[in-house]
């Protein structure tokens, strides 16, 4: 998995599942959990993002007991000239 090395601290997919649909070790998930990563499942329209930098925000469904749920997934997409959403140095 190419996240951990680049320090992400979430990966999202578009798919039901990053890992191999057919396996019951679930390997994506166990690497994701061991790095501190959160990854979101079955996003949509990810190709309105190709080539712009954005900050992406999950508001999670909190859930009692729960390990996963559902969540609003949005991507605040930075306006040219404008520092990144995400800039702790923004003025």
């Amino acid at each position: 998995m190419r996240c951990a090395p680049l320090a992400a601290k979430a990966e999202a997919v578009d798919s039901p599942t990053p890992d191999n649909p057919a396996s019951v070790s679930y390997p994506c998930h166990l690497m994701c959990r061991g790095s501190g990563i959160t990854h979101y499942e079955n996003l949509t329209n990810l190709d309105m993002l190709i080539g712009k930098r954005f900050t992406f925000v999950g508001f999670p469904l909190k859930l009692v007991g729960g390990h996963g749920g559902p969540t609003r997934a949005v991507a605040l997409i930075d306006s040219p000239g404008q520092p990144d959403a995400g800039d702790q140095n923004a003025q």
